[in-house]
């Protein structure tokens, strides 16, 4: 921001509302995402997806609008903080913290995301291990019956 007037400064506060509110509604997104996956309900995931795409594109619009006011070079958020006349240092700074303190908190999530997502796949790789047979099937026997015995199996898509 060139000029850090109080116009240019309540727009910020505006704008940084904005982020608050979106990365809010991530966290809850990641939560319920979590919480969906350890009770097995996946009938709601869908939404839970739609709420993050809608996170997502409210960041950009968001983003959009913070190079309209801030331009292609902008000013550290700490910057504007300690240039910034009074009331505003106090109100950018509480902004700050707590956009640092959702971000940890969306950080942690994602890595229990792939913790639990790590641990679903193991779970369905042991499953699946389970289930398959140990070696394929190399033919069928006189009963029609699958076999890995060459001797007693016949092919009836080629040679015998």
């Amino acid at each position: 921001m060139e000029t850090v007037d109080s116009r240019s400064l309540a727009r910020l506060g505006e704008l940084l509302w904005g982020y608050r509110r979106a990365l809010d509604r991530l966290e809850f997104a990641l939560t319920m995402q979590l919480h969906l996956a350890e009770t097995s309900r996946r009938d709601w995931a869908v939404h839970v997806a739609d709420l993050v795409d809608e996170v997502a594109e409210r960041m950009g619009f968001l983003d959009l609008e913070r190079t309209v006011l801030v331009g292609d070079d902008p000013t550290s958020l700490s910057t504007i903080i300690s240039t910034a006349p009074e009331p505003w240092p106090e109100l950018l700074a509480d902004h700050q913290a707590e956009l640092r303190a959702v971000s940890a908190r969306i950080e942690e999530l994602m890595r229990v995301h792939h913790v639990v997502l790590d641990e679903q796949r193991g779970a369905i790789d042991r499953l699946t291990s389970t289930l398959a047979p140990s070696a394929a099937a190399t033919g069928y026997d006189r009963r029609g019956r699958t076999t890995n015995n060459p001797r007693a199996s016949f092919l009836f898509d080629g040679t015998v």
